[in-house]
């Protein structure tokens, strides 16, 4: 998932989409790259709760959402904004928009690496 961390060796890790620990598999079809940082923060968790509903919702699933139906790119400050249930639950949850994130989109956005 590009999230807007630098690139480094080794950075983005290999991600169980739903854990071996929820019955997920090592299967292609389960398997996403994430930033170290998504990485840890979503853990084992598979959804969240939505703020507005109180309700619990999936976290974002790249096989199964598409990423422009659930988030958006504030060009400017390179936030990302969740634009349905699950993409507000996602950013919440992975804590996406931290200021390390911001400064390092922002730099893509200025270089034209990102979205």
């Amino acid at each position: 998932m590009w999230d807007g961390l630098l690139a480094r060796p080794n950075y983005f890790c290999k991600r169980s989409i739903v854990p071996l620990y929820r019955g997920g598999n090592d299967e292609i079809s389960n398997l996403a790259l994430a930033c170290r940082s998504c990485n840890l923060r979503k853990g084992t968790n598979t959804s969240g709760i939505d703020s507005t509903s109180n309700t619990e919702v999936s976290l974002f699933h790249p096989r199964e959402n598409r990423w422009e139906e659930n988030f958006k790119v504030q060009s400017e400050s390179g936030a990302i904004a969740g634009m349905t249930p699950v993409g507000i639950v996602t950013v919440t949850a992975l804590g996406m928009n931290s200021q390390p994130q911001l400064i390092a989109r922002q730099l893509w956005i200025r270089l034209g690496l990102f979205p």
